[in-house]
């Protein structure tokens, strides 16, 4: 679920859409992609969260390729999921102090 989770990122409306979030006047579409924008982040990304802070290196190293190669970059580090996502991922050991 993982590995299509991150295949499939771009694609997703809440992704695909974020920019409607940025404007100034609020209407009901906006209203409803922020509902779902909260929901994702409350159960998709918050079950993800403690695997991907448990997985190996090798398994982050070869998902974050997998975004790279598939993803609009750009795109995606300007929604609200991804700055979510990487606030609120927990340290590593010791990281980033010996």
């Amino acid at each position: 679920m993982l590995t299509l989770l991150v295949a499939c990122f771009s694609q997703m409306d809440i992704i695909f859409h974020a920019r409607i979030l940025d404007l100034p006047e609020e209407n009901t579409r906006q209203q409803d992609l922020e509902r779902q924008t909260q929901a994702f982040l409350g159960s998709v990304i918050q079950s993800i969260l403690p695997v991907v802070a448990k997985a190996g290196l090798r398994l982050i190293s070869g998902l974050l390729g997998l975004l790279l190669e598939r993803s609009d970059i750009i795109s995606i580090t300007q929604t609200r999921v991804c700055g979510h996502t990487f606030h609120h991922l927990p340290p590593a050991d010791g990281w980033p102090f010996p």
